[in-house]
């Protein structure tokens, strides 16, 4: 009799054993279920991160082409620019030079203008500057 319930406790305790067993089993799967849930999600949001991150950087790519190309262009008007003004005051250096060779030539000749005028040479003079002072003024306006 002894061994009888011996027996049935051993059977009852295996009984709890095996039904823990499969408890822990069914807790271990649906570990394993929620972990790979999980970690599909996460590999969701990677891609998807990575995609986002890849669209910003051909956007950021497309952006930088944009700017060197404007930087390209907007160095090619100022090397024009720069040309233009260059040459503008090549062209006024030798205006000035001209002015200076014909105010040293001209001195004989406003002493003939002044005695044909029956004017003084100063006050011919002051008519001369005048007009010089007035294309000097037209001339800073076309440099500029």
């Amino acid at each position: 009799h002894k061994a009888k319930d011996e027996l049935e406790k051993k059977d009852l305790r295996l009984t709890n054993l095996e039904s823990k067993m499969i408890e822990t089993e069914c807790a271990m799967t649906e570990l394993e279920t929620t972990a790979s849930q999980q970690l599909h999600g996460l590999a969701k949001q990677s891609g998807q991160a990575l995609e986002t991150v890849q669209k910003k950087l051909l956007l950021s790519n497309d952006k930088v082409e944009e700017f060197i190309t404007f930087v390209k262009a907007l160095t090619r008007e100022l090397q024009h620019r720069v040309q233009e003004l260059r040459t503008k005051i090549k062209q006024a250096k030798k205006m000035v030079e001209v002015r200076v060779c014909q105010k040293g030539l001209s001195q004989e000749s406003v002493q003939l203008a002044a005695s044909i005028l029956n004017v003084s040479t100063t006050d011919l003079e002051e008519i001369l500057e005048v007009e010089d002072d007035e294309e000097a003024a037209k001339a800073k306006m076309e440099f500029e």
